[in-house]
């Protein structure tokens, strides 16, 4: 059963990605979007990014905030990584 409130759309782009390490650090990676919906972006990135970590996105078709919601090991290296819009 779905649990989405809002239906995913396949999609690829590449994007920069800002956000800030446990150091406190503002790192800045490249990744791809593999999905997006109005709530929120799958995104691949190279990088952990700890859950409930703030973090901008930067692509062609616009700047989005949000929050990490889940950063799992991808297969064959990187991470998949979910990313919450907050509400309007």
């Amino acid at each position: 059963m779905e649990k989405r409130s809002y239906p995913r759309k396949d999609f690829v782009g590449r994007i920069k990605v800002k956000f800030e390490s446990d150091e406190g650090e503002v790192k800045q990676v490249f990744g791809l979007v593999e999905d997006r919906s109005p709530a929120g972006m799958l995104i691949s990135v190279k990088n952990f990014i700890k859950p409930g970590s703030a973090i901008t996105i930067i692509a062609s078709f616009g700047t989005f905030e949000g929050e990490v919601v889940r950063c799992i090991r991808a297969e064959g290296g990187g991470h998949q990584v979910g990313v919450r819009f907050p509400e309007s």
